[in-house]
């Protein structure tokens, strides 16, 4: 009888110890060709390939949302949190294509504060594009400088979700 009820005693402790475990963080990586590198207090940091998911330990009381510490690449890719799946879901941020009409005459490198990719241009007043030249805001800051790291003008418009920068006069 005593060797029943602490059989019972035990069963009910061990059950309600494993119900009380708080379920596994699910990170996912929705991005169509980015590695995502994601650094969450009391986990290494995590590697995601594109379309990869992981499950890691929720840790405590903690609320998984309070452990992200950062995530790269920032400014290609958010994330949302689901707090009911206790889910991270990163997604590809919106981007603008960037045309470039280069006026002065120079070789050199227009950069957007990390926004998109550096754009090497040639010297040539051709219109230049590419189908990876994408900028990743729409609020640029975009800095123009030649080979040689003088700076150069630089303007744009928006038109039709594409970027026309001009370079030089």
């Amino acid at each position: 009888m005593k060797k029943t009820i602490l059989n019972i005693l035990l069963f009910i402790i061990l059950t309600s110890c494993s119900l009380s475990k708080p379920d596994d963080t699910v990170l996912t990586n929705h991005s169509e060709n980015k590695i995502i590198t994601i650094s969450l207090i009391g986990a290494d940091e995590i590697t995601l390939s594109p379309d990869g998911s992981i499950n890691i330990e929720t840790l405590g009381s903690m609320n998984p949302s309070n452990r992200m510490q950062w995530y790269n690449p920032s400014k290609r890719v958010f994330y949302t949190y689901n707090n009911a799946s206790l889910s991270f879901d990163f997604y590809d941020r919106d981007f603008s294509m960037v045309e470039i009409l280069n006026l002065s005459g120079k070789i050199g490198v227009l950069t957007a504060d990390d926004w998109m990719d550096d754009i090497i241009f040639d010297d040539s007043d051709n219109e230049q594009s590419d189908e990876n030249w994408r900028l990743f805001t729409a609020k640029p800051k975009f800095k123009a400088e030649t080979d040689a790291n003088f700076p150069l003008s630089v303007s744009y418009n928006l038109e039709n979700g594409v970027f026309k920068v001009t370079i030089g006069n």
